[in-house]
């Protein structure tokens, strides 16, 4: 496995984005082959779909329509992994057809397009458009350039809602859709239902829009590398309302791979630092996909000092990974933009747990090489900076 640490790390790690095609390549092709060996004969109706190579299509799949499928398969539901993986596929440039048979109304989704499906369902790819049909109507979408579109409106009984899309000339096919997440109290993790559930709020989705634009802008303006680190595995946001001020309410996870969730509005600047994070998480959840960063046989709780309790010591590898780069993203916000009440304490704040993350990481005994060089790549951004403490 080529050594990716540099480009997993941080914007500020001078890595090569376009080497990270390669294991997201990967990835699609483990999750094809995880189906393959769930669905059995199946998985050959699938035909020409399944057989596109995706050696070329890079980083482009990393995508949430292949992490559906990993849910689905944990859900043992066979029959919607099958088109999941097949709209995946599509995504890519696959051409083909297939047929399943769903044994309830389903949500999918094709490039942020989202949709519902049921009974007997056909997928049908040919020329750029792709057509569903089923018993809850037909849906044809075509591609246009690199996002898809709808041929015309569909049957209102397949809940289809297009998406929007960011105001940035770099990442205008990135889409958004409104989410609601849910309350649950005493749960840590929300995890986004990808695609979502039938639920429209096109201020909520035209505000998000606005406000991803102005944070992109602001985070091109602070470090020439932000954009060109944050755009390979960045296709979407599933926005929600913001339920309380200042609560961090977001989340990303293999299962809608490329999609992270958001609450919104927030300020510009406390964007640009979710963003940083949840795309921290898009890259360090990628690479762990295809070559593991702990050794779960040998690997021991460690002290996580953003939930101040012991954790298993993936989940502090990947807590830290983000405080490191929402640290070195406060240190070049505020020497570009100022400070502040809220921006100097959201430093502070970042800065204190990343120096207590450092302490606890350097003798913590299960990393992988893989796993304790990207530990020790932002280790040395920190102190480069000088905002983590120096070895004695």
């Amino acid at each position: 496995m080529l050594d990716l640490a540099p480009e997993i790390a941080a914007p500020q790690a001078g890595g090569d984005p376009a080497r990270l095609g390669p294991i997201a390549e990967a990835f699609h092709r483990g999750v094809l082959l995880r189906l393959r060996r769930r669905a059995g004969k199946d998985y050959d109706a699938g035909g020409d779909l399944f057989a596109f190579d995706a050696t070329g299509a890079g980083t482009r799949c990393w995508q949430p329509e292949t992490g559906a499928v990993l849910r689905a398969l944990q859900d043992e539901a066979a029959p919607e992994a099958l088109l999941h993986a097949a709209l995946a596929c599509a995504a890519l440039g696959a051409e083909g057809e297939i047929q399943v048979e769903l044994p309830a109304a389903t949500r999918f989704s094709l490039a942020g397009q989202v949709f519902s499906a049921a009974g007997r369902v056909s997928l049908t790819v040919s020329g750029g458009e792709a057509v569903v049909a089923s018993a809850l109507g037909t849906i044809r979408l075509t591609r246009s350039g690199t996002r898809w579109t709808a041929h015309q409106a569909p049957d209102p009984a397949l809940a289809w809602i297009a998406p929007g899309y960011f105001d940035h000339p770099r990442l205008s096919d990135r889409y958004i859709q409104a989410w609601v997440e849910p309350i649950a109290p005493g749960r840590e993790d929300f995890i986004v239902d990808w695609p979502p559930p039938d639920y429209r709020n096109a201020a909520l989705v035209d505000g998000a829009a606005s406000q991803i634009g102005r944070a992109l802008r602001q985070l091109s303006e602070i470090g020439p590398d932000y954009v060109d680190w944050i755009a390979p595995l960045f296709r979407g946001v599933a926005a929600s309302p913001q339920k309380l001020p200042g609560v961090m309410q977001s989340g990303s996870y293999t299962w809608h791979a490329g999609v992270f969730s958001c609450g919104f509005p927030r300020s510009d600047a406390y964007l640009g630092e979710v963003m940083v994070h949840e795309i921290s998480h898009q890259h360090f959840l990628l690479w762990n996909c295809v070559s593991p960063l702990v050794d779960k046989t040998t690997a021991q709780d460690a002290f996580s000092a953003l939930k101040g309790r012991p954790r298993p010591l993936e989940r502090v590898l990947l807590a830290f990974h983000a405080t490191a780069n929402m640290t070195l993203f406060w240190h070049d916000y505020v020497a570009r933009f100022g400070g502040g009440e809220e921006r100097d304490a959201a430093f502070a704040m970042m800065r204190e747990h990343s120096a207590d993350f450092v302490q606890e990481l350097e003798s913590a005994k299960g990393l992988t090489p893989a796993g304790r060089r990207l530990f020790e790549i932002q280790r040395d951004l920190l102190r480069e900076r000088a905002l983590c403490p120096q070895p004695a």
